[in-house]
């Protein structure tokens, strides 16, 4: 085989793998970690000013897990009557499963939730709430097993 051959066969692979490539790609699914991301960027000096919020707070929001339970404890300067917000529970490999939940607090301003149907892994537990007039954020990793 001479070398004109050889150029034609390095050619031929070149394009073959650049093509391989495209078609792979473009069959690949992306997930984005949220489809208005362009809004929330907009909308992130309002989400600075919940976690600046949360700081002041004389206790920080308590996010424990045992099991396959999850177990909210708000502070004592919280009002249970007074909230209202949401769980949002974020799936980072797949934006699927998140999942967002109501903030239903008890009396001694504490909410149980159940992950049983959950699989396990890495979660993001984004709590956004507001009391009083005022809006506050508090996010933890959770991992199942």
């Amino acid at each position: 085989m001479n070398w004109g051959w050889k150029i034609a066969l390095a050619y031929s692979a070149f394009v073959a793998l650049t093509l391989f490539m495209v078609i792979n790609s473009m069959n690949h699914e992306v997930n984005l970690v949220a489809d208005d991301y362009y809004r929330q960027d907009l909308e992130y000096q309002q989400q600075i000013d919940r976690i600046k919020n949360t700081r002041r707070l004389s206790q920080p929001l308590h996010i424990a897990l045992k099991g396959k339970v999850l177990s909210l404890q708000m502070p004592e300067d919280i009002d249970p009557r007074q909230v209202e917000g949401v769980v949002h529970m974020f799936r980072p490999s797949d934006f699927k499963m998140d999942r967002t939940i109501p903030l239903q607090l008890k009396e001694d301003r504490s909410q149980v939730i159940a992950l049983d149907d959950y699989a396990g892994g890495l979660w993001k537990v984004k709590v956004t709430w507001k009391s009083n007039g005022m809006e506050y954020f508090k996010e933890d990793n959770i991992v199942l097993r």
